[in-house]
């Protein structure tokens, strides 16, 4: 059944492609099934009687098979006695919105990345599609009438981050997201600006890309991504040509000295490698300019042999 939905949609049949995702302490889980995924993030800050501060988070999910992806904001029933919750939800065509050819086998993944300040303690949706290497950003709000909630899901921006490969290989790709900062909103809410960081890699090349999302309005128009700074990782990690490494990707806060600042972390696991990154942003016209710094790269176990190829089925 889902491989008919697949054909009508996406005139393919997918072949299964490791894509998976990270997220920081404020924005919520990201879970994942085949090349569908559901993540949550605050779209709202509450202040409870006792003026503790909540968020408020939406819960968006990409599904594969129908190329729709979904937004609802969950929210305590008012009129419920067993406190139920009300969750009407909103819909976005992937296929009109990254405007796929026809031959084209997407892979998709999906973060949360708060928006600091300038967002009011709200965070954005970022779907990265790596095959024709486009970046979409949207944002969702909710809209009440009488007794229901129901999401307007906008798409705000996409654009490319790089040039897709002329064979269109497919890579293995994972995502995560990482404070880079901790900003006071103007009703005194602390919030973190966070970036989001994604390794795509094969054996034609691994590269680190990472994106600052911040909310930066010109005119009547909102732009969140400025520019998309890559590093190559195969002079990094001191890969053999022709190899086809194995990437996990996380973040980790750095504590008070940090200073709110989370530090990004590379494992490999063909060389035994753990690498530590750092992204320094600069406010340009364009929005925010990341610049990515190796701070450290090190052993932390001895690669393993080669194991030997096992004969082929005749």
């Amino acid at each position: 059944m889902r491989d008919r939905i697949r054909r009508k949609r996406w005139g393919w049949v997918a072949s299964a492609v490791l894509l998976c995702t990270g997220s920081s302490a404020w924005a919520g889980g990201v879970s994942r099934t085949g090349e569908s995924i559901s993540v949550t993030g605050p779209f709202a800050i509450h202040n409870t009687p006792d003026k503790r501060q909540i968020p408020l988070d939406a819960l968006y999910w990409l599904d594969y098979g129908s190329a729709k992806l979904f937004a609802t904001t969950p929210e305590v029933s008012k009129t419920s006695e067993m406190g139920g919750l009300t969750s009407e939800h909103s819909v976005r065509d992937l296929i009109a919105d990254f405007r796929l050819p026809q031959g084209v086998t997407p892979h998709f993944m999906m973060n949360c990345t708060s928006l600091g300040a300038l967002g009011g303690g709200s965070s954005a949706l970022v779907v990265i599609e790596t095959s024709t290497k486009q970046l979409a950003v949207y944002w969702c709000v909710a809209k009440t009438t009488g007794l229901n909630t129901k999401p307007a899901f906008d798409l705000v921006q996409i654009r490319s981050y790089a040039r897709p490969a002329e064979d269109r290989a497919p890579v293995e790709a994972v995502s995560a997201v990482g404070s880079l900062t901790i900003q006071m909103t103007p009703d005194k809410t602390q919030v973190p600006l966070d970036a989001l960081y994604w390794v795509e890699s094969n054996a034609q090349g691994s590269t680190l890309f990472t994106a600052v999302p911040e909310v930066r309005k010109t005119g009547t128009s909102t732009q969140m991504i400025g520019d998309v700074a890559g590093r190559s990782l195969v002079n990094d990690f001191k890969l053999p040509a022709g190899t086809t490494p194995k990437f996990m990707i996380n973040t980790a806060s750095l504590g008070a000295p940090g200073m709110g600042m989370a530090a990004l972390f590379i494992q490999e696991t063909t060389t035994k490698k753990l690498a530590v990154y750092r992204v320094s942003p600069q406010s340009t016209v364009n929005g925010t300019k990341p610049t990515i710094e190796l701070l450290q790269i090190k052993t932390y176990d001895e690669p393993l042999p080669a194991l030997p190829t096992p004969p082929s089925a005749n």
